[in-house]
């Protein structure tokens, strides 16, 4: 079994699998392996996988499916056999955004507040992630990941795949503004618990409220439906390889729409 598991994880980085991909299929079959102990092997795996999932039932239904996904992939790569496992479906959850006001204020205050030291770098991190870049995708970006000229910024997204996003003219003056100040490469290195810290901080300053980089990402989407975009051209804004991923905005959107309405209509 060892040599299998390793074979598998080497496969894994030999077909282009994301960095983060392979370390949660690590963490998840380590925590299966610990589970087991000398009871795993090639022909006790099918047994041990059900009762490790049973013995796990208390989680959440998308940890669940992310462990069941982990193992199928070893057993199919080992020829382990697997079964097929009934597991609760995972409740959608409709995508946080700030509303049409609260980005307003926000980006005028930090416009504001130029007491900070990282006042410019601050500005430049929320307009590109209100352009819809991922918290991984903003920290790889380097000088010559712009194009200011036609308006979009290239980057490494999910799958190590080059993807590329469109600027808004607000987030190429915030990030010219900051890399005229900046000599390194690397503009905005930060960790990623560094960057959900910066934004939640900042959040909480001028908002009264913590969110996050993608409630920037899910507020831009949001923002540009309710404009009148149509799904197809949000699903491009986002890199979003399939139309069923960007659909669930859609019903964000109704709850927009119901919500103004009930708020709004003189009769209510």
């Amino acid at each position: 079994m060892e040599k299998i598991i390793a074979d598998f994880f080497d496969d894994m980085g030999r077909i282009g699998r994301s960095q983060c991909t392979i370390a949660g299929y690590k963490n998840d079959i380590g925590q299966f392996l610990k589970y087991c102990g000398q009871r795993l092997t090639a022909g006790t795996f099918r047994h041990l996988v059900r009762e490790f999932l049973a013995a796990h039932a208390n989680q959440s239904p998308r940890t669940l499916r992310r462990k069941c996904a982990a193992l199928r992939s070893l057993a199919n790569f080992g020829k382990l056999g697997f079964d097929s496992i009934r597991l609760p479906r995972i409740p959608k959850r409709l995508p946080k955004s700030l509303r049409q006001h609260e980005i307003e204020k926000l980006f005028i205050l930090l416009r504001k507040d130029r007491k900070s030291p990282f006042h410019l770098r601050d500005l430049a991190i929320f307009e590109l992630l209100y352009c819809g870049l991922r918290n991984a995708e903003l920290r790889r970006l380097s000088r010559e990941s712009f194009d200011f000229a036609a308006k979009i910024v290239k980057v490494i997204g999910k799958g190590d795949k080059e993807v590329i996003y469109n600027l808004s003219d607000a987030a190429i003056e915030a990030t010219k503004e900051y890399l005229g100040q900046r000599k390194n490469q690397q503009p905005f290195n930060l960790t990623s618990g560094g960057l959900i810290y910066l934004i939640a901080n900042r959040s909480q300053k001028y908002l009264g409220k913590r969110i996050t980089p993608h409630t920037l990402r899910h507020s831009m989407a949001m923002h540009v439906l309710l404009a009148g975009a149509d799904i197809r051209l949000v699903q491009k804004m986002l890199n979003h390889s399939s139309i069923v991923t960007t659909q669930i905005y859609t019903e964000a959107y109704d709850d927009v729409v119901a919500s103004a309405f009930q708020s709004c209509h003189p009769h209510n």
